[in-house]
């Protein structure tokens, strides 16, 4: 009787019921990248919080910078089809912004800002251009509907570019702790409405109640 024949190396397996192992690698990394930091987090850590081996890690990443940037990349996407849901719902815009910030604080533990300043010594500059792209994505998505609730006269005359920023700042207000360690907020929802309440009423000239 034979030997039986070997798989050659190459794509790891995938279960038809699974989903795409990158996608289960990369919300593990960034959801522990956020919470640990670069330095924090290890490839084999990755490997076994996403149920899989380090050299399936290293198939699809070489080295934990090149992880760090993929996840990144990743979530931000995910943050921009968030908020182009959110700006999309038959709400006034006070509300579309409460419930786009509670939702990114809920789905997130950390800073991507602070994620990313701390390991830009381990990026190369073709990395944190890629990041710089994707943040500037979500700025000018948010940015645009700034710019059209503005025309419309459902906010004063703002810039909208640099509001959008603001708004993105104000979510680490969100995960800040007191002194004795306990959460600013006691849930996001909570979080979102005093960082949208700071924006609307400290930030837009001639805002509504609305």
């Amino acid at each position: 009787m034979g030997e039986p024949l070997r798989r050659p190396p190459g794509r790891p397996r995938l279960d038809d019921s699974e989903e795409p192992l990158t996608e289960t690698v990369l919300q593990t990394a960034i959801q522990l990248f956020l919470r640990f930091g670069y330095d924090g987090v290890s490839m084999d850590q990755v490997a076994k919080e996403s149920g899989v081996t380090k050299a399936t890690v290293y198939y699809y990443y070489a080295n934990k910078a090149a992880l760090l940037t993929a996840s990144m990349l990743h979530r931000m996407e995910q943050v921009r089809c968030e908020t182009e849901s959110s700006l999309k719902a038959d709400k006034p815009l006070r509300e579309r912004l409460i419930d786009n910030a509670a939702g990114m604080l809920a789905s997130q533990s950390g800073s991507f800002d602070d994620l990313m300043q701390k390991a830009e010594r381990m990026l190369s500059e073709a990395q944190l251009d890629q990041m710089r792209e994707a943040k500037e994505r979500m700025l000018l998505l948010l940015s645009d509907e700034l710019a059209s609730a503005s025309q419309r006269g459902e906010i004063g005359s703002i810039d909208p570019f640099v509001t959008a920023n603001a708004f993105f700042a104000l979510m680490q207000m969100g995960r800040m702790k007191q002194a004795d360690g306990l959460p600013l907020f006691s849930s996001p929802d909570e979080a979102a409405e005093h960082i949208v309440g700071l924006l609307w009423y400290g930030m837009f000239p001639k805002a509504g109640n609305g």
